[in-house]
């Protein structure tokens, strides 16, 4: 099934995403066509997330969004006093954000749901005198 030059980009996109190293040449073979239309695809992609251009993929308009509240966050944190209520309640909202942004890639099947696991069953404190504990 051949797909549409909207498709073939939005494909390109969420592949790119996921996969940033992939060349040119394998592109243009996954896709049926030529590293010239690769080249370009990728342009016009670039122009989207930059917000120019024709419509934005899903994709860039989630990364795009995510990154503008982001900095927003960051803007505001430095306003404010550290070490105060309103520093760490930004703090709390950028983490928040980023576990949102997460969770959003995770549903639309960008990066897979289970990213590992670890657990800290225990943690040892030490005093800067005596230097890390080895266990």
């Amino acid at each position: 099934m051949e797909l549409s030059t909207t498709e073939r980009r939005h494909a390109l996109a969420q592949l790119l995403e996921a996969e940033p190293a992939t060349t040119n040449a394998q592109l243009a073979t996954k896709f049926g066509v030529s590293t010239r239309t690769i080249t370009q695809d990728r342009s016009k992609i670039r122009e989207s997330e930059a917000g120019e251009g024709e419509a934005d993929s899903p994709l860039a308009a989630l990364k795009r969004d995510y990154q503008r509240n982001q900095d927003a966050v960051e803007q505001g944190k430095r306003s404010v006093r550290l070490g105060t209520r309103l520093y760490m309640d930004h703090c709390v909202t950028a983490v928040r954000l980023a576990f949102a942004y997460l969770a959003s890639l995770q549903r639309v099947g960008v990066i897979p749901r289970s990213i590992g696991r670890e657990e800290i069953t225990r943690w040892d404190f030490v005093s800067p005198e005596r230097g890390l504990a080895s266990k």
